[in-house]
């Protein structure tokens, strides 16, 4: 199959000085796609590839030329001779224009597992042949199993296109004093509604390994962590990569350019590697690593003890921190061999600058690691997982603004029986403020900035010595108020992306309650 894109080729007078390219695109789970859904299916999901590649706003992409029957596509590139050519960002739209959003072919949704190749000029045979390829197929297992495990992805899929993946922070703090080393960003699938967890990485992540398919969502974790890191400039913080995603090519050009443009952003950023899954190639784990960290990135070996996770990956990656897996305090716990933690904490002391203790959940466990001579721990008894990565601290000078300007409205306005004008004002300055917050955040990150400014608004409001008692009455009402006009405005400011969120997540609940 061959789309062309309409008046694309239209030439002008620098037309005849061009530089031409190919690249070969290779949906590399088609035998399984044939073998659980038909051939039907898996050709119609080619052909839709090639429509989405086609439609990518760029003026580089010529055509795609799709060989359903094989799985693969043959993409022309073409710029003007003067032009440069980045390869490797359109690389990067090709893949996540193919394989971001599942392809429903009779209410049937999949996703396909996709390489990008440079090649030479397409011939009959490699664009078009009709040749059956052997096909093995169902790599991962039976039908109804691979089936199963795409369905997963799928979901998941879906959740982040909604906005329904949620960053959740928990801190890793010091044995001694009130030190913060960083804070580790997990993902959550949230009820749009009501904010609440809906699964944890454990529900989706292993079907998303099984695939092959950890990359985009790598990719979407990464990217809503360095969002963070760009809205607040006062906090570190770190994200989970799994071993299958450390790979340095075109999934990763535009995060990497953002991060080699921004160092300060880069050095607050702390990648953790995960082995629930194998290392597919120790050289490309480590060639990722020595990248994020020539940007100012820390690199930390999560889950350390288990999963896949090994002294020898430690070793090659040499990484800035080690996390020892909860799994390790546990027997350290239950069988007293303080020692021999003691003894694993040194090693690791060896290899990594830092070193973390994670599931610390009792008093047991904290002093257990203390003892053994741990710096740093992580956990639900040093501090649970807050409900999105803002902390209040970081929000302060906004609070420090509206109160007082509060401080200001009950000043001239203390005798009024209503609020007044001035409320009015005061309601387009915090739209203006917590707007910022909320742009590009999912609605449980919404949620919590707003909690937070209700919280220290109303207590602001009660430390107003000036304000008799009914007076703070009226005005906690109209704060209130001013929270729901701010959402209202931000959904039409923000987009449609999270607005449908944020919608049922603010205005429905409080338009039932009153």
């Amino acid at each position: 199959m061959k789309i062309g894109r309409p008046g694309h080729a239209t030439p002008d007078k620098r037309s005849h000085r061009r530089r031409v390219a190919w690249r070969s695109i290779t949906v590399e789970n088609h035998a399984d796609l044939v073998g659980a859904y038909g051939e039907r299916f898996a050709y119609g999901l080619v052909d839709e590839m090639a429509r989405r590649i086609e439609a990518i706003d760029i003026d580089g992409i010529q055509h795609a030329e799709a060989d359903a029957v094989h799985g693969t596509l043959s993409v022309k590139l073409a710029s003007h001779a003067d032009d440069d050519m980045d390869i490797a960002a359109i690389d990067e739209m090709i893949l996540v224009a193919a394989t971001m959003r599942p392809i429903v072919i009779d209410d049937i949704g999949a996703l396909p597992r996709v390489s990008v190749a440079d090649m030479v000029a397409p011939t009959r045979a490699a664009a078009g042949g009709t040749s059956r390829p052997a096909r093995p197929g169902l790599g991962n297992g039976s039908r109804k199993g691979y089936a199963a495990c795409m369905e997963d992805a799928v979901r998941c899929h879906h959740a982040w296109a909604d906005g329904r993946i949620a960053l959740f922070a928990q801190p890793v703090k010091a044995t001694h004093g009130s030190g913060v080393l960083y804070r580790e960003c997990l993902a959550r699938k949230v009820d749009s509604a009501s904010g609440s967890v809906e699964a944890l990485p454990c529900h989706f992540i292993p079907a998303l390994e099984k695939l092959g398919m950890t990359r985009g969502f790598d990719r979407v974790i990464v990217r809503k962590t360095i969002e963070l890191l760009r809205r607040v400039r006062s906090v570190r913080l770190g994200c989970n990569v799994s071993a299958l995603s450390a790979t340095n090519d075109a999934w990763w050009s535009s995060t990497f350019q953002l991060l080699k443009a921004s160092p300060s952003l880069a050095s607050r950023l702390v990648i953790e590697l995960t082995e629930t899954a194998e290392c597919p190639d120790m050289d490309e784990a480590i060639a990722f690593c020595e990248a994020l960290r020539s940007f100012g990135c820390k690199v930390a070996v999560d889950d350390f003890g288990a999963g896949f996770s090994s002294m020898g990956f430690a070793l090659r990656v040499k990484p800035d921190i080690v996390k020892v897996d909860m799994t390790i305090i546990r027997e350290t716990r239950h069988s007293g061999g303080i020692p021999m933690l003691r003894n694993l904490l040194d090693l690791l002391g060896n290899i990594a600058p830092d070193v973390i203790v994670e599931g610390i959940e009792s008093d047991d466990d904290a002093r257990v690691a203390i003892e053994a001579g741990a710096k740093w721990l992580q956990g639900y008894h040093v501090e649970g997982v807050s409900a999105s990565a803002i902390d209040r601290a970081w929000l302060r000078p906004d609070y420090a603004l509206l109160l007082e300007r509060l401080e200001d409205i009950a000043r001239t306005e203390s005798k009024a029986a209503t609020p007044g004008e001035r409320l009015g004002e005061f309601v387009a300055l915090a739209r203006n403020v917590i707007e910022d917050r909320m742009i590009g955040l999912g609605a449980a990150e919404a949620r919590s900035i707003m909690e937070c400014y209700t919280e220290e608004l109303h207590r602001g409001i009660s430390g107003l010595p000036q304000l008799r008692q009914e007076r703070r009455g009226r005005l906690r009402h109209a704060i209130r108020y001013f929270l729901d006009e701010t959402v209202k405005a931000s959904i039409k400011s923000i987009g449609r992306r999270h607005g449908s969120a944020l919608r049922s997540q603010w205005i429905k609940p409080r338009a039932t309650q009153a």
